[in-house]
């Protein structure tokens, strides 16, 4: 066999193709079969995005909060986030039984204000107030003004990875309690919950003593 046949018939190395090096950093930006769902810095774990977007402060270990959320009989920290994407909860009133059901998520999206109009903003996603929140609803923010935030119970009932399911469960959620129609022997509202999905609401359903 001359050596011209046998260079033919050879394999070539990484080391021996031209284009091995481009082949290479092509793949680079090619998105894998089995996604990544996370990166690990520290003690936090973040998506992709959220690694690339968003600056982080002091994430090495959770520093305590006042009245935290508990999730399955333990304390909910930053490390536990993981993946998570979001969590349906129960804020409970430990002075006089009422309870709210609803849904929040871990990250929030905003355009970073700027005072040039013209330049095109891109919305970063950035770390919202989960651990500070006491839902949205106006009667129970009245509340915790009156009685203070130790005398609520803050539970986290599922976690879920994709606003979708965290979405689809506080609704769930929300029927399976009868939010709207429970009462407690005095006649309150047993849930701060006023309306499910802004079509059904208390005022329509609860059985007001006349």
């Amino acid at each position: 066999m001359s050596s011209e046949e046998s260079n033919k018939m050879s394999r070539k190395t990484p080391s021996q193709d031209s284009n091995f090096n481009l082949i290479w950093m092509l793949m680079d930006h090619i998105e894998p079969l089995t996604p990544v769902t996370a990166k690990k810095v520290d003690d936090w774990w973040f998506d992709q995005e959220v690694l690339n977007t968003t600056k982080w402060i002091d994430y090495v270990e959770d520093e305590d909060y006042p009245n935290p959320w508990r999730y399955m009989g333990s304390v909910f920290n930053r490390s536990d986030v993981r993946d998570f994407y979001g969590f349906v909860y129960n804020i409970t009133n430990l002075q006089n039984e009422r309870q709210y059901i609803g849904r929040k998520y871990f990250w929030q999206k905003r355009k970073p204000r700027c005072q040039d109009k013209t330049v095109k903003r891109r919305r970063v996603t950035s770390e919202s107030n989960w651990r500070n929140y006491y839902g949205s609803c106006p009667e129970l923010k009245q509340d915790v003004e009156k009685y203070g935030k130790e005398s609520f119970r803050r539970t986290i009932l599922s976690l879920h990875k994709t606003p979708g399911k965290v979405n689809y469960e506080e609704t769930r959620q929300l029927f399976v309690h009868n939010v709207l129609t429970e009462s407690l022997t005095d006649g309150t509202p047993l849930f701060y919950n006023s309306n499910v999905l802004g079509r059904y609401y208390r005022k329509d359903y609860f059985d007001y003593d006349d």
